[in-house]
């Protein structure tokens, strides 16, 4: 069960278990992405730096803050998520800082589609990179890129909720704000 604390979406253990439950996310996930590790932190700078040079092909997603000012602490910020996917640590910090990430990208205005987008170009980088290790054994490579479908659809759906919580929070605010309006026009009429 999803349950909100002020303006924080706060989800519990049993709701993380039957999110991964759902998606079939399993100890074997955990392990099979805990083995690319090493292949990761070998190939973040440049997987980092080829995602935001594809992304900064659209100008509507390089509006968001991808000025040469910002950049460096972008690169540095895709790296840090790039490397937790195959930390192998899918706990509770792990779910509040996807939702984080939601919350952040939802408060610079990033449309949900460029935001649900970037991880299929994140899949369109990284398989490739994965096929080249295990080339020889496409039983592995299949269930590696399985698990990694697993751990970025959970990603997209804290992201997604956040989104959601957000927009029903500031709604929510906004119909408080107009009902006190509203009350002190009709006390005004009085």
């Amino acid at each position: 069960q999803n349950q909100y604390e002020d303006n924080q979406l706060v989800i519990d253990e049993k709701e993380m278990q039957t999110r991964k439950d759902y998606v079939g996310f399993k100890d074997k996930d955990v392990e099979l992405l805990k083995e690319l590790k090493t292949l990761m932190d070998e190939n973040a700078d440049n997987f980092v730096e080829a995602f935001y040079k594809y992304i900064a092909n659209f100008p509507e997603v390089a509006a968001f803050g991808m000025d040469q000012n910002s950049l460096p602490r972008l690169l540095k910020s895709q790296k840090k998520y790039l490397l937790s996917l195959f930390e192998g640590n899918y706990d509770g910090a792990y779910f509040e800082n996807r939702l984080h990430i939601g919350n952040v990208h939802t408060k610079v205005g990033v449309p949900t589609k460029f935001y649900m987008g970037a991880y299929n170009v994140y899949k369109m980088l990284l398989l490739p990179l994965i096929f080249e290790k295990y080339k020889g054994d496409a039983e592995k490579f299949v269930d590696i890129a399985l698990a990694l479908e697993k751990i970025t659809n959970l990603d997209m759906q804290l992201a997604i909720d956040s989104y959601i919580h957000s927009y029903n929070y500031n709604l929510k605010k906004k119909s408080e704000e107009l009902k006190v309006f509203q009350d002190a026009c009709n006390n005004s009429m009085d």
